[in-house]
C-alpha cells in the first residue's frame, strides 16, 4: 500500500510538473483607447501566430482618466494585474521614481531574446526612433524642466518604448479653406515657420468661417479642467515663449508672455465668439467628433494622435478633405524650431510581475515596435515613432499629413518633466480654468499660480 501511494504521489507531480510546462501564457496590456489600442488589436494574431507558446494577448482599453486610476491601483496594491502597460509621457517620471516600471536596458543584453524574436538589436535599432520622442517617452531622467533635447540621450535609463507619437500642428478643412478664407486673400497655411498663418490671419478665417451652412464655428477648444486644458495651453507656450519653470525649477507664470498667451486663448469662445462656449468642456474625444462632423472648422492645437480616426472614412465624413499645417504664429518665421511639445504615450514592463513574463512581455513590445511591424502598425492609423517608417513612401501615399508631421514631432519643448507633475497639472488647471469662467481676470491668477507652485516646488525640496 505504502509503495502505492509513493508512485501515486510520484505519478501526480510528475503530471503536475508536465501541465506546468505545457501551460500558455496570456499577458495582458493595460491601452489607452486611442487608434494605438485599435491597430495593436488587429495584429496580436499575426504575433501569436508566430510565438505558440503565447496562449493569447488581451488589449484592455481604457478612457485617459480610467487608465492611469487602474494603472496607479495596480502598481500600489502591487496587483501584477498587467503584463505591459501603455502610459501618457508626462507619467514616465512618476512611475519611475515610483518604482513601478522595469529598466528595459537588460533586455538588449540577451542575445537568446532577440533570437526568439527572430531580431538582433542592432536590426531593431533604437537609434532609428525620432531622438526627441525617444527621449520624452523612454528615458529618465532629462535634460531640463521643458527640453528633451534632438539628440539621443543615451546616457538616461530607458524604461519605455514609443507606441504613439504626438506633437500638436494647426489642422483646417481644405474645401471650407477654398470656399470662404481664400477669397479673403489669406495663403493656405504652410507647413514650415516661413510659411505658417499668423494669428491676423488665423483670427480672420476663423470668422469668416463662423456661422456659415458648412460649419457652425470657426474653431475648437478643448478646455475641460484637467489634463485637456493643460495640454492645449502648453502648446501654445512655445509660441508666445512663455515656460512654466526656468532651469532652477523657478516659476515662470507670473509674465507677460503668459498673459498674451491667455488673453489669445480666452479671446476664442468670448469676445471673439469663433469656439463654441460648450468647448471649455470637451476633452480629444468631442473635439475630434467636432470636427469630423463638421461642426467646426479648425482647431488651433490638432492632437495628431487621433489622426487615425479623423483622417478615416468609417470615422469622418470629412476625412479627405483635413490638412494639417505649422502651429499658428505671432509673427512669420519666430520660432524656428516647432513650437509645440512632445506627447504620446510609451510601452512599459512592471516591476510587479514575475520574471518570466516580463520577458515574455519585452518580446512583444520589441516585435510591435519592430521596423517592419512599424509600418503596419503606421498603415492602420496611429501616429509615427521611428524616422525609417516617416520616410517610407507606402506610408506618405496614404497618410499624406505626415509630410508635416516629419517637419515638427523634432520638437525639443515638453511640459515640465518630474515626479510632481500631477501636481503642476493639477494647479495649473484649476487656475487656467478659472480664468476661462470669469471666476479670476487673467492677472489674478497668474500672481496666484505662481505663488502656489513656487510653495509646492519648495516643499518637494528644489530649492534646498
Amino acid at each position: 500500500m505504502k509503495k502505492i501511494l509513493i508512485l501515486l504521489l510520484m505519478f501526480m507531480l510528475m503530471f503536475s510538473l508536465f501541465a506546468s510546462a505545457q501551460e500558455k501564457i496570456v499577458l495582458n496590456i493595460a491601452a489607452f483607447k486611442s487608434p494605438g489600442s485599435e491597430a495593436t488589436e488587429a495584429l496580436i494574431p499575426e504575433y501569436l501566430a508566430e510565438h505558440p507558446e503565447i496562449e493569447d494577448i488581451v488589449v484592455n482599453s481604457y478612457s485617459y482618466a480610467d487608465l492611469r486610476s487602474k494603472l496607479m491601483v495596480d502598481f500600489v496594491g502591487k496587483g501584477g494585474s498587467f503584463d505591459i502597460v501603455t502610459g501618457d509621457c508626462i507619467w514616465l517620471s512618476e512611475f519611475v521614481v515610483g518604482k513601478h516600471l522595469r529598466s528595459l536596458e537588460p533586455y538588449f543584453e540577451d542575445e537568446a531574446l532577440w533570437q526568439e524574436v527572430q531580431l538582433t538589436a542592432e536590426e531593431y535599432d533604437l537609434d532609428d526612433f525620432i531622438p526627441p520622442v525617444l527621449n520624452y517617452l523612454g528615458r529618465y531622467p532629462s535634460l531640463t524642466p521643458g527640453s528633451v533635447g534632438t539628440t539621443h540621450q543615451k546616457q538616461f535609463t530607458l524604461y519605455g518604448i514609443p507606441w504613439l507619437t504626438n506633437t500638436e500642428a494647426f489642422i483646417y478643412r481644405r474645401d471650407l479653406y477654398e470656399k470662404y478664407v481664400e477669397p479673403l486673400g489669406i495663403p493656405k497655411p504652410g507647413i514650415t515657420a516661413e510659411t505658417a498663418w499668423t494669428f491676423d490671419e488665423f483670427f480672420k478665417a476663423a470668422e469668416a468661417l463662423t456661422g456659415t451652412e458648412d460649419s457652425k464655428w470657426g474653431v475648437s477648444m478643448q478646455a475641460k479642467r484637467g489634463n485637456s486644458l493643460v495640454w492645449e495651453v502648453s502648446n501654445l507656450m512655445g509660441v508666445f515663449g512663455a515656460t512654466y519653470f526656468d532651469e532652477n525649477w523657478v516659476p515662470t507664470i507670473d509674465t507677460q508672455e503668459w498673459r498674451d498667451l491667455m488673453e489669445m486663448y480666452v479671446s476664442l469662445a468670448g469676445e471673439r465668439k469663433v469656439a463654441p462656449p460648450e468647448s471649455l468642456s470637451w476633452e480629444h474625444a468631442e473635439e475630434s467628433g467636432a470636427l469630423a462632423s463638421g461642426y467646426v472648422a479648425m482647431d488651433l492645437t490638432w492632437n495628431n494622435e487621433l489622426n487615425g480616426w479623423i483622417m478615416n472614412p468609417s470615422h469622418s465624413q470629412f476625412a479627405d478633405e483635413f490638412e494639417v499645417a505649422w502651429m499658428v504664429l505671432k509673427e512669420k518665421g519666430i520660432p524656428e524650431v516647432p513650437p509645440s511639445i512632445q506627447g504620446g504615450y510609451f510601452l512599459s514592463v512592471p516591476v510587479n510581475i514575475s520574471d518570466e513574463r516580463a520577458r515574455e512581455a519585452f518580446k512583444f513590445i520589441a516585435w510591435l515596435t519592430s521596423k517592419e511591424i512599424c509600418k503596419e502598425y503606421v498603415l492602420m492609423g496611429p501616429t509615427p515613432a521611428r524616422e525609417s517608417t516617416m520616410n517610407d513612401p507606402e506610408i506618405l501615399e496614404k497618410w499624406p499629413w505626415i509630410e508635416v508631421y516629419r517637419n515638427v514631432i523634432y520638437t525639443p519643448y515638453a511640459r515640465t518633466i518630474c515626479p510632481e507633475w500631477s501636481q503642476i497639472e493639477y494647479n495649473v488647471s484649476i487656475s487656467l480654468s478659472k480664468i476661462l469662467t470669469g471666476e479670476m481676470s487673467i492677472d489674478e491668477a497668474l500672481i496666484d499660480l505662481q505663488d502656489r507652485l513656487h510653495y509646492l516646488m519648495e516643499r518637494a525640496g528644489y530649492y534646498q
